[in-house]
């Protein structure tokens, strides 16, 4: 059986990068799932019978909620991202703004590429009590030891 890789995506991000199988794995749907429910939008699923007939009949309230989600999670201080492969994700929680696609074998700047200006380089203290504070709101202690927020390169791949 041969396994061909069919997309590597490669990323570069200011945040923590977890190892494979975290113990607590952070999650921005959750976060933004409590603030849309504490805000008066309900989750709209009945959990009897026949879930997707029931969907489809309650459309409204199902588009409703899942735009609502989106937004929430858009306005989170932290996104979160995935590295390792389709077999293995692994999670990665990063600060918006800074993760960057870094196409393989890509050496120079290009219009889709452009650098990274110097002040994109500098770290905000901030950062890390964001990230830590997101982490603390679920119930996570930050990594310890050498997984500290920064710069990472990361890859994630799709294989066949």
């Amino acid at each position: 059986m041969s396994i061909t890789i069919t997309r590597r995506e490669k990323k570069i991000f200011y945040g923590y990068a977890f190892g494979m199988c975290p113990d607590d794995y952070p999650d921005t749907e959750a976060a933004a799932h409590a603030i849309i429910t504490e805000g008066g939008i309900p989750y709209p699923y009945d959990e009897g019978g026949n879930l997707l007939a029931w969907a489809q009949d309650n459309r409204p309230a199902v588009d409703a909620y899942w735009d609502a989600l989106s937004t929430a999670e858009k306005a989170l201080p932290v996104a979160l991202g995935t590295h390792g492969s389709d077999a293995v994700p692994t999670p990665y929680l990063y600060i918006p703004g800074t993760e960057r696609d870094t196409p393989r074998g890509v050496t120079r700047a290009t219009p889709e590429l452009p650098p990274i200006p110097i002040e994109g380089r500098d770290v905000d203290p901030a950062w890390k009590t964001t990230l830590d504070e997101f982490l603390a709101s679920q119930g996570i202690d930050a990594p310890t030891g050498e997984n500290q927020p920064g710069w990472w390169s990361a890859a994630y791949e799709d294989r066949d």
